[in-house]
């Protein structure tokens, strides 16, 4: 799998600190404590946890884009720029003619106006 080729690749070794090391007098070292590394085997594991779960999202949105299909309609996947939500509008195919936007642009314009006064409360803070 290339992905999990490609991340297993990037994984440096293991580095032993000095306060650790046998037959250290266990003084401080000088050179701070790296963090330890994650096992290779555990960051294949959950690359391939990954891997299953965007398979199976993508079966799912599929399935969900067939049924759409089946009623005469489309479904489109979109990021507002603005606030990085993901935005599905349900458009007839016929007439493009968008029949139900989740959430909606109500909802949508709300979050940009909270957001926008929260950024006021802030500024008049500092």
């Amino acid at each position: 799998m290339l992905v999990q080729a490609t991340i297993l690749s990037a994984v440096k070794p293991r580095t032993v600190d000095a306060a650790t090391t046998p037959g250290n007098s266990g003084a401080p070292s000088a050179v701070p404590a790296q963090p330890a590394q994650p096992r290779p085997e555990a960051q294949a594991t959950q690359v391939q946890a990954v891997v299953r779960e965007a398979e199976s999202l993508e079966q799912t949105l599929q399935g969900a884009q067939e049924a759409a299909e089946a009623a005469g309609a489309n479904l489109q996947f979109t990021i507002d720029k603005d606030s990085g939500k993901t935005i599905v509008k349900v458009v007839d195919s016929q007439t493009s003619e968008v029949i139900r936007q989740i959430p909606s642009e109500e909802l949508l314009a709300l979050a940009r106006s909270m957001s926008k006064t929260e950024g006021l409360l802030i500024s008049q803070k500092a």
